[in-house]
């Protein structure tokens, strides 16, 4: 549950919680492997889903 910019209740529902607190982590170790690459290291194989 939180607040609108006008003040009024909202709520999130399950899925929308989840995929606020996972597209983060995604972005990041993205940004991780970028930069591991741009240094000259090849990062090890961090796909989920073969």
């Amino acid at each position: 549950m939180g607040f609108d910019n006008d003040g009024t209740v909202s709520q999130a529902t399950p899925l929308q919680v989840y995929t606020h607190v996972i597209t983060p982590e995604f972005h990041h170790k993205g940004q991780v492997l970028t930069l591991s690459r741009q240094q000259g290291y090849i990062p090890a194989d961090t796909d989920i889903i073969r």
